[in-house]
């Protein structure tokens, strides 16, 4: 099965492959600032339901892949395309959303507009990439402001 879904002038392909009923969406959102990185115009929340209720923490057994494309224009305030990195709300921090995923595939392709990851939870997630972004101390303090790893 192949969900194809356009947020803002992005648009992000997830290739699934479910043998029980499973109810998956895919919900824009958006971004939250990091020091020294910028989200890119493609957040959204992935929710999985199963007989009509949340499954909040739902593992895939294996990886599924999101195919992102993003344009040329939302990608003027990152310094290095080659790091833009599709990130997961843990709850606690953001995480490369590959990481804990079998296996964790992340293909850049900066030419093409376009990053291919596997993900493998539902959650928030976010492409961000690196900028030259500033922030005073007292933003940093009082808006508990945090770094990417």
């Amino acid at each position: 099965m192949l969900i194809s879904v356009h947020i803002a002038e992005t648009k992000c392909q997830i290739t699934i492959n479910i043998t029980t009923t499973t109810t998956i969406t895919l919900t824009p959102a958006v971004g939250v600032p990091l020091l020294g990185w910028r989200a890119v115009d493609l957040s959204f929340e992935l929710a999985v339901s199963q007989g009509g209720l949340p499954q909040p923490g739902w593992v895939f057994a294996q990886a599924l892949t999101a195919t992102l494309d993003y344009t040329e224009r939302a990608a003027t305030v990152i310094s290095d395309e080659g790091q833009l990195s599709l990130l997961w709300w843990s709850g606690a921090s953001w995480l490369p959303a590959a990481e804990g995923c079998p296996p964790p595939v992340v293909a850049r392709q900066p030419t093409a507009n376009r990053l291919i990851v596997g993900i493998c939870r539902a959650g928030w997630y976010t492409l961000y990439g690196p900028t030259h972004q500033q922030w005073f101390p007292y933003l940093m303090r009082h808006y508990n402001l945090e770094r990417i790893p």
